[in-house]
């Protein structure tokens, strides 16, 4: 079974959808307006990552509607590249539009991410298959 990754901070819920082709996303805490998020926009960052990232049209998928942020892995990755590229150490920062809170990235910060969310779902997944938190 291909996980969907989950790590819940007091900023966001950061989720990684590792079915088919691989979706990350946001939903900033802030909840958005009346329960819906206005989207995102970026700062600080470089043409060629926005032009890479903006090249994913998640407007037509109907989860996009639903989170501060939503783009396929890939896309992200090649944008977090030319970031890195064009523009050295400075993260590539996503923004939430309801609330203007800053999620920064790095391709080693969003890789941390990951690990992270891999961590906890290997911790969930202990926990379902040993209830009592003992191991057989």
């Amino acid at each position: 079974m291909v996980p969907l990754l989950e790590l819940e901070t007091p900023e966001a819920i950061f989720r990684n959808d590792m079915r088919g082709e691989g979706h990350f996303f946001i939903d900033c805490s802030c909840g958005g307006m009346d329960g819906s998020y206005s989207g995102f926009h970026y700062k600080n960052t470089a043409d060629e990552a926005t032009h890479r990232a903006d090249h994913y049209d998640a407007s037509e998928e109907s989860d996009a509607k639903e989170h501060t942020f939503y783009i396929g892995e890939l896309f992200f990755l090649m944008a977090l590249e030319a970031q890195e590229e064009e523009m050295g150490d400075k993260p590539l920062v996503v923004v939430c539009n309801d609330c203007q809170r800053e999620f920064p990235f790095t391709l080693d910060s969003y890789e941390e991410l990951n690990e992270r969310m891999r961590a906890e779902y290997s911790r969930r997944v202990f926990e379902k298959d040993h209830p009592s938190g003992q191991s057989k």
